[in-house]
């Protein structure tokens, strides 16, 4: 007799790619989505943007935010100026958001209603991916 346990391993979707991590030295945690957030204190779309990130990062386990302050680091400042010339921005405007390889400039509603499907977009593929590695079986001895 054999039983079925489900087992959850979190690997990314093949189409998840992290192209910043390195730039701002931070690791790529298997299983995990990373999210980088370019702002400034005095941006009110940065806090608007913020506060979503905030909500999002309650909702799902598998995200790390990583918050980078560029108007008093200017460390924070040279990773955006990296950051944007990696993916070919050339507008120095906050917010500015990385999902693997989607960015985000600007906030409003349709901006973070896109943040939420890219993550989603990511999990829910890898849910796929994952529910046929999922189960496997033990002997009952």
């Amino acid at each position: 007799m054999l039983i079925l346990i489900p087992f959850n391993t979190y690997a990314l979707d093949k189409d998840y790619n992290d192209l910043v991590y390195k730039i701002v030295d931070k690791e790529v945690e298997e299983g995990k989505i990373n999210i980088y957030f370019f702002h400034k204190t005095s941006c009110p779309h940065c806090k608007k943007e913020g506060k979503l990130l905030d909500e999002l990062e309650k909702k799902y386990d598998n995200i790390n935010i990583y918050r980078f302050e560029t108007s008093s680091s200017s460390v924070n400042s040279n990773y955006l100026k990296q950051v944007k010339t990696l993916f070919g921005e050339t507008s120095l405007g906050v917010p500015f958001t990385v999902i693997g390889e989607k960015t985000f400039l600007g906030y409003n509603e349709y901006v973070g209603d896109e943040i939420e499907k890219t993550i989603q977009k990511y999990l829910e593929e890898n849910i796929e991916t994952e529910k046929e590695k999922s189960t496997f079986e033990l002997p009952v001895i």
